[in-house]
């Protein structure tokens, strides 16, 4: 195929309607919600949750940990100590050495008697701040993997972007028993082929590893991402050329990379030059490996007060704000999907963005588009070998 052909076929695989988004599949990125509602809500409690889709996020982010009694408990931390009250329920004694109470001490029974914290909680609480308010009488439960899900059916538009934490093999069987309980839980809810409103991402490589092999092996099509955010000087890939290559040989089973925010070259990355020493196109390297690219996690703007700033615009979206650069930043990165704890300042300014932007080019680089679908080929070629192997 000639250079002209190869450029030509690419611009007619791109999908029309999307000016201004450069994603790998030429539609606009998702906005999932960090832990749900945090700002306004609970991290990681159905409040957060439900609240998610007020906010018009395309999805939610939660956490999962393994209980004692092995079921799937939706938390950030392996303790207790910072974020319940748990000392005060089941007393000092339930700690271990190190003086932390750990989840997989615990049953999903004990874990359900906790009260989830909540920091701002003045503010959570009271309309005349807050509006989306709880009232002085909620108590925040930790839910299990299952009642989280149940919120999309009130929410059908909704996805759940799945984030599984290990202890790294700590535990004998932990990797097994989780994916055995993911694989069962999406099953009995349908959640089998392309358009289950589920998404897969961990930290642990071996984990996710064996979590696609096992989605392989049962011909469910879930979509998986590696979470990682020192990945570039792991790699220690110097050129576009080489990251390209290098992203499909290591994670190119899997649909894609979710990245921590301080990679990519926009406002609010403080340890770019350390984490991204060559300054590389990640977003256009993954791409060409036939990768998406998630980024975590935006915050608050750089410079934006909460109560001051965010919140009366939370109050009343038609207000003038002008902190939306950071999203601009990264929607003309071409990223898939923005994991955030202000879904609906990345709602607003997605908009804004698509309206006031012309489509954007194509890579000017062939060679670089070439050696892309090489390694895409490449991907694809090990992930089929890998089924019929399974």
């Amino acid at each position: 195929m000639t250079a002209v052909s190869l450029l030509a076929a690419v611009a007619l695989a791109t999908p029309a309607g999307a000016a201004g988004f450069n994603t790998l599949s030429g539609t606009q990125p998702d906005i999932w919600s960090h832990r749900g509602a945090s700002l306004f809500s609970r991290e990681n409690t159905i409040e957060a949750f439900e609240l998610s889709d007020r906010l018009g996020a395309d999805g939610f982010e939660l956490d999962l940990v393994l209980t004692r009694d092995n079921q799937l408990a939706v938390f950030h931390d392996q303790t207790l100590n910072v974020r319940t009250n748990v000392e005060d329920l089941f007393g000092p004694e339930r700690a271990r050495d190190d003086g932390n109470f750990h989840v997989a001490d615990f049953t999903m029974d004990e874990l359900r008697t906790l009260a989830v914290d909540a920091p701002r909680d003045e503010f959570i609480r009271n309309p005349a701040v807050n509006p989306y308010a709880v009232g002085a009488d909620t108590v925040f439960r930790i839910p299990t993997y299952a009642e989280a899900l149940d919120v999309l059916a009130t929410t059908p538009a909704a996805q759940v972007l799945t984030e599984v934490k290990t202890l790294g093999g700590e535990r004998p069987g932990e990797r097994e028993t989780m994916i055995d309980l993911l694989i069962d839980e999406w099953k009995a809810r349908g959640y089998t082929g392309p358009g289950a409103p589920v998404r897969v991402q961990s930290f642990d490589l071996p984990f996710m590893t064996d979590m696609q092999a096992r989605l392989d092996a049962e011909g469910m099509r879930i979509p998986t991402y590696q979470l990682d955010w020192r990945l570039l000087l792991d790699l220690g890939a110097t050129t576009d050329e080489e990251l390209s290559v290098a992203f499909a040989d290591t994670y190119g089973m899997f649909d894609g990379l979710a990245l921590n925010i301080n990679v990519f070259p926009v406002d609010g990355a403080e340890f770019f030059s350390v984490l991204n020493p060559n300054a590389l196109d990640v977003v256009g390297a993954a791409h060409a490996a036939g990768l998406e690219v998630l980024v975590w996690t935006l915050a608050l703007p750089p410079g934006v007060n909460f109560e001051a700033e965010y919140v009366p615009w939370a109050f009343d979206p038609s207000l003038p704000i002008d902190w939306q650069n950071q999203y601009a930043q990264l929607y003309a990165l071409g990223l898939d999907g923005i994991i955030t704890d202000t879904p609906d300042i990345g709602v607003a300014t997605r908009a804004l963005f698509a309206e006031s932007v012309d489509p954007i080019p194509l890579p000017a680089s062939v060679v670089f588009l070439g050696t892309g679908l090489v390694a895409l080929f490449a991907a694809a070629r090990r992930r089929a070998s890998k089924v019929a192997t399974s």
